[in-house]
């Protein structure tokens, strides 16, 4: 350093961290909460510089890459919040369902397809249609139209997102299978949904199983008394494969599971909404930047998201103690066995399809329509958010008035949130997410400001936008609130 008194005080004022090994989950896990507690802002113009090159040490520079990127994708938002708090009330206001519990059941004893939309399921449909009688078959998401293109029912459908396009495109498939399903239900399919997903998902079924997921505002604010289902993020594949888990299936084929794309000029199977539908070729478009080792050798095309999908797909298998086989021609799978489709053989007697229903049913929680909100705390939970509203209210008029720099400002707003859920339950998470991110979004030109002066304008202008963005948003959560409040929970959003 020399005898430069500036530099000094710099690196003095710093900190190092050596890390020896990042080969091990919770390893990782320790250099994701070391980034974590520089903060997101200050996250801003780092890079992770590599001297020596070796598989370690790249692994760790792509966590960093991975890290940074999560920041955003993990965040729940409250226009996202609001929907799932909307969604799941009306779901369990309005109709009977059984609820899946997070808990791990003992082995069933039978086999289980687990059958994504990944471009290969194309290839895999003989496959999957010669061994039908030899396994249960569940499809996730928009692989229920590639199956039933091909005369293939499954058993099981799992769908978790809370949007309108989930049920516009679930529409879709029943019209063009509206000779097999006449009264426009998927009679005979049993659906394992996200109590979040929108009304009209579970209206086109008769039975229906939901199950609770984790980290959600509506989870914390009317999950009282019942285990989450975790691992069901980021794509409805993931859910697929760990309610499989779940429910006792440990012996698992994937199909269409490719996690990205053996070539990239493909997305979806061929026989899905993306292709059928030209309102949907637009919005299931996807990029594929970076590359992976794939399931059956060379390279497969894959994005962040993808990642995370795999990564979430590895931690079921080892969590589960799953016995995995990967049929899907894309990205490969930690601890799934890579095997071609034409490969599979299957001996023994079908399975026994009567007797895995009675087992589900043994496993799962029946519930009148409104019943299961009585025995949850809606009055608490308005409370808290009441309480929790009125409090970082306070907390910004303060910040307003004592933080000089996007860094404090950001630092003052996540010391309250991260005390918030403790204070007001799953009031912090309908907001929290929201709050806490538009100020790590805006550091990104605060941080580029070409002067003091410049900074401190742009600054004040962000506070003032921030502080009405954020008045926004407590004020429809307050309308939220108040109609749980005024005309009950069991009432509230019949229209949603």
């Amino acid at each position: 350093i020399g005898d430069d008194a500036s530099v000094f005080h710099y690196v003095n004022r710093g900190k190092v961290s050596v890390m020896l090994d990042l080969t091990q989950e919770d390893d990782r896990a320790r250099l994701d909460a070391l980034l974590a507690g520089f903060g997101e802002t200050a996250i801003d113009g780092s890079y992770p510089y590599l001297h020596y090159r070796t598989p370690e040490t790249e692994a760790a520079a792509a966590r960093v890459h991975e890290f940074a990127g999560m920041q955003t994708i993990l965040k729940g938002y409250f226009d996202d919040e609001r929907i799932m708090v909307e969604n799941m009330t009306a779901n369990v206001a309005t109709r009977d369902f059984r609820l899946i519990e997070g808990t791990m059941h003992p082995p069933l004893g039978a086999p289980a397809f687990v059958v994504g939309s990944g471009p290969s399921l194309d290839g895999s449909i003989a496959t999957i249609r010669r061994h039908r009688g030899k396994a249960i078959i569940i499809t996730a998401g928009s692989a229920l139209q590639a199956c039933l293109h091909h005369g293939i029912v499954p058993d099981y459908h799992v769908e978790k997102e809370n949007s309108l396009v989930t049920v516009e495109r679930l529409r879709h498939i029943m019209a063009r299978n509206r000779d097999r399903f006449p009264d426009g239900r998927f009679s005979g399919i049993r659906l394992f949904a996200a109590s979040t997903v929108d009304p009209g998902v579970v209206d086109l079924f008769d039975e229906v199983y939901l199950y609770l997921r984790t980290s959600l505002s509506s989870t914390e604010m009317f999950g009282a008394g019942h285990l989450a289902a975790d691992g069901t993020s980021p794509f409805v594949a993931n859910a697929a494969l760990m309610l499989t888990a779940l429910l006792g299936f440990r012996d698992v084929y994937l199909f269409g599971c490719d996690c990205g794309a053996r070539d990239g000029a493909r997305h979806h199977s061929e026989h899905t909404v993306y292709y059928t539908r030209a309102a949907s070729r637009d919005t299931g478009r996807v990029d594929f930047p970076h590359r992976a080792p794939a399931n059956f050798g060379g390279e497969a095309c894959t994005n962040s998201f993808f990642v995370w999908s795999r990564q979430i797909h590895e931690q079921i298998i080892v969590a589960a103690g799953l016995n995995v086989q990967n049929c899907s021609d894309g990205v490969r799978i930690a601890g799934a066995e890579p095997l071609r489709p034409e490969e599979l053989k299957m001996s023994g007697p079908d399975v026994d399809r009567e007797r895995l229903g009675a087992q589900l049913l043994n496993q799962t929680t029946w519930y009148p329509a409104g019943g299961y909100l009585d025995g949850q705390d809606v009055a608490g939970a308005v409370a808290g958010w009441r309480a929790f509203a009125k409090d970082l209210r306070f907390r910004l008029d303060a910040l307003d008035r004592e933080a000089g720099h996007i860094h404090e400002f950001h630092r003052g707003i996540c010391v309250f949130l991260d005390a918030a859920a403790s204070r007001y339950g799953g009031a912090a998470v309908l907001a929290g997410g929201t709050v806490r991110a538009l100020p790590a979004l805006a550091s990104y030109w605060l941080n580029r400001a070409p002067d003091a002066a410049s900074e401190a304008d742009q600054f004040a202008w962000f506070r003032g936008v921030f502080r009405e963005l954020i008045d926004g948003v407590l004020a429809e959560g307050d309308a939220l609130m108040a109609a749980l409040a005024e005309r009950g929970a069991p009432a509230m959003l019949q229209s949603a």
